[in-house]
Protein backbone atom coordinates (compact mmCIF):
# COMPACT_ATOMS: atom_id res chain seq x y z
CA UNK A 1 0.00 0.00 0.00
CA UNK A 2 1.34 3.43 -0.95
CA UNK A 3 1.19 6.33 1.42
CA UNK A 4 -0.66 9.37 0.14
CA UNK A 5 1.59 12.28 -0.72
CA UNK A 6 1.69 15.05 1.81
CA UNK A 7 0.99 18.56 0.68
CA UNK A 8 4.08 20.72 0.57
CA UNK A 9 3.44 24.30 1.64
CA UNK A 10 6.19 26.83 1.32
CA UNK A 11 6.33 30.05 3.25
CA UNK A 12 7.34 33.27 1.55
CA UNK A 13 11.01 34.03 2.14
CA UNK A 14 10.49 37.40 3.79
CA UNK A 15 7.39 37.83 5.91
CA UNK A 16 6.44 41.42 6.52
CA UNK A 17 3.82 42.85 8.80
CA UNK A 18 0.84 44.24 6.89
CA UNK A 19 -0.06 47.87 7.35
CA UNK A 20 -2.96 48.17 9.80
CA UNK A 21 -5.15 51.24 9.31
CA UNK A 22 -8.09 52.23 11.47
CA UNK A 23 -11.08 53.98 9.98
CA UNK A 24 -9.65 57.29 11.22
CA UNK A 25 -6.29 56.55 9.52
CA UNK A 26 -8.05 55.86 6.21
CA UNK A 27 -9.99 59.13 6.43
CA UNK A 28 -6.73 61.05 6.89
CA UNK A 29 -5.34 59.58 3.66
CA UNK A 30 -8.41 59.43 1.39
CA UNK A 31 -10.73 62.43 1.18
CA UNK A 32 -13.45 63.79 -1.07
CA UNK A 33 -10.74 65.59 -3.05
CA UNK A 34 -9.60 62.13 -4.16
CA UNK A 35 -12.91 61.46 -5.94
CA UNK A 36 -11.48 61.92 -9.49
CA UNK A 37 -8.78 59.35 -8.76
CA UNK A 38 -11.36 56.99 -7.22
CA UNK A 39 -13.51 57.29 -10.35
CA UNK A 40 -10.49 56.52 -12.57
CA UNK A 41 -9.54 53.43 -10.53
CA UNK A 42 -13.11 52.09 -10.46
CA UNK A 43 -13.54 52.67 -14.17
CA UNK A 44 -10.24 50.90 -14.91
CA UNK A 45 -11.24 47.95 -12.70
CA UNK A 46 -14.54 47.59 -14.57
CA UNK A 47 -12.71 47.74 -17.92
CA UNK A 48 -10.32 45.00 -16.74
CA UNK A 49 -13.28 42.89 -15.61
CA UNK A 50 -15.06 43.39 -18.94
CA UNK A 51 -11.89 42.33 -20.78
CA UNK A 52 -11.65 39.15 -18.69
CA UNK A 53 -8.49 40.29 -16.89
CA UNK A 54 -10.02 40.59 -13.42
CA UNK A 55 -12.08 38.34 -11.20
CA UNK A 56 -14.74 39.13 -8.67
CA UNK A 57 -17.52 37.05 -7.24
CA UNK A 58 -21.00 38.05 -6.17
CA UNK A 59 -21.42 39.00 -2.55
CA UNK A 60 -21.51 35.89 -0.35
CA UNK A 61 -23.89 36.14 2.59
CA UNK A 62 -23.75 34.05 5.73
CA UNK A 63 -26.87 34.57 7.81
CA UNK A 64 -28.23 33.57 11.18
CA UNK A 65 -30.74 32.12 11.63
CA UNK A 66 -29.74 30.15 8.54
CA UNK A 67 -33.03 30.53 6.67
CA UNK A 68 -33.94 34.08 7.64
CA UNK A 69 -31.06 36.04 9.20
CA UNK A 70 -30.89 38.57 6.37
CA UNK A 71 -34.37 39.73 7.28
CA UNK A 72 -34.52 39.04 10.98
CA UNK A 73 -31.17 38.91 12.77
CA UNK A 74 -27.56 39.03 11.50
CA UNK A 75 -25.38 38.44 8.44
CA UNK A 76 -21.73 38.48 7.54
CA UNK A 77 -21.10 39.49 3.92
CA UNK A 78 -17.95 38.85 1.89
CA UNK A 79 -16.87 40.33 -1.46
CA UNK A 80 -13.58 39.10 -3.01
CA UNK A 81 -11.84 40.32 -6.14
CA UNK A 82 -8.50 40.29 -7.99
CA UNK A 83 -7.40 42.97 -10.50
CA UNK A 84 -3.80 42.24 -11.55
CA UNK A 85 -3.53 45.45 -13.64
CA UNK A 86 -4.11 47.44 -10.43
CA UNK A 87 -1.72 45.20 -8.47
CA UNK A 88 -4.66 44.40 -6.23
CA UNK A 89 -6.47 41.54 -4.60
CA UNK A 90 -8.89 42.25 -1.80
CA UNK A 91 -11.70 40.93 0.31
CA UNK A 92 -14.27 43.24 1.85
CA UNK A 93 -15.98 41.78 4.92
CA UNK A 94 -18.81 43.43 6.82
CA UNK A 95 -21.68 42.54 9.10
CA UNK A 96 -25.34 43.59 9.18
CA UNK A 97 -27.66 43.39 12.14
CA UNK A 98 -31.21 44.37 13.01
CA UNK A 99 -31.80 46.46 16.11
CA UNK A 100 -34.83 44.31 16.86
CA UNK A 101 -35.73 41.06 15.11
CA UNK A 102 -38.36 41.40 12.37
CA UNK A 103 -41.12 38.91 13.12
CA UNK A 104 -43.40 39.45 10.14
CA UNK A 105 -43.56 37.17 7.12
CA UNK A 106 -43.82 38.01 3.44
CA UNK A 107 -42.28 41.16 1.93
CA UNK A 108 -40.34 43.05 4.59
CA UNK A 109 -38.53 46.28 5.09
CA UNK A 110 -34.78 45.84 5.26
CA UNK A 111 -34.01 47.91 8.32
CA UNK A 112 -30.58 46.51 9.06
CA UNK A 113 -27.56 48.44 10.25
CA UNK A 114 -24.15 47.85 8.70
CA UNK A 115 -21.63 46.95 11.39
CA UNK A 116 -17.88 47.25 11.23
CA UNK A 117 -16.17 46.71 7.89
CA UNK A 118 -12.69 45.52 7.12
CA UNK A 119 -10.71 45.29 3.91
CA UNK A 120 -7.90 42.78 3.48
CA UNK A 121 -5.57 43.90 0.69
CA UNK A 122 -2.90 41.80 -1.04
CA UNK A 123 -0.24 42.99 -3.51
CA UNK A 124 -0.67 40.90 -6.64
CA UNK A 125 2.85 41.68 -7.93
CA UNK A 126 4.40 40.52 -4.66
CA UNK A 127 3.02 36.99 -4.92
CA UNK A 128 -0.05 37.87 -2.89
CA UNK A 129 1.67 39.45 0.10
CA UNK A 130 -0.88 40.70 2.60
CA UNK A 131 -0.12 44.42 2.43
CA UNK A 132 -2.88 45.96 4.54
CA UNK A 133 -5.75 45.34 6.90
CA UNK A 134 -7.87 48.44 7.06
CA UNK A 135 -11.17 49.93 8.07
CA UNK A 136 -13.37 50.05 4.99
CA UNK A 137 -16.43 52.16 5.80
CA UNK A 138 -14.97 55.41 4.40
CA UNK A 139 -13.51 53.68 1.33
CA UNK A 140 -16.83 51.98 0.66
CA UNK A 141 -18.64 55.32 0.82
CA UNK A 142 -16.09 56.95 -1.49
CA UNK A 143 -16.44 54.08 -3.94
CA UNK A 144 -20.23 54.22 -3.83
CA UNK A 145 -20.26 57.99 -4.30
CA UNK A 146 -17.84 57.68 -7.23
CA UNK A 147 -20.02 55.09 -8.96
CA UNK A 148 -23.29 56.88 -8.27
CA UNK A 149 -22.04 60.34 -9.18
CA UNK A 150 -18.87 60.25 -11.18
CA UNK A 151 -18.90 57.25 -13.46
CA UNK A 152 -22.36 57.94 -14.91
CA UNK A 153 -21.46 61.63 -15.27
CA UNK A 154 -18.28 60.72 -17.16
CA UNK A 155 -20.23 58.34 -19.39
CA UNK A 156 -22.90 60.96 -20.04
CA UNK A 157 -20.33 63.61 -20.94
CA UNK A 158 -18.69 61.19 -23.37
CA UNK A 159 -21.99 60.53 -25.18
CA UNK A 160 -23.66 63.92 -24.92
CA UNK A 161 -23.26 66.04 -28.06
CA UNK A 162 -21.33 69.24 -27.53
CA UNK A 163 -23.61 71.23 -29.82
CA UNK A 164 -27.37 71.39 -29.82
CA UNK A 165 -29.01 70.53 -33.15
CA UNK A 166 -31.13 73.34 -34.61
Amino acid sequence: MTRPRRACYKRAAALTMPLCLTEWDVQQVVGWDDMPAAIDVIERAYREKAAGRATCFPRATIQYPPDDGYYSDVTIRVLPGIVPALDSAAIRVYANHHRTPVRETGPRVLDYTIGDEVLLYWRYSERMRLAAIMGNYWLMNTRTAAIIGGVPAAAMSATTPTTTPT
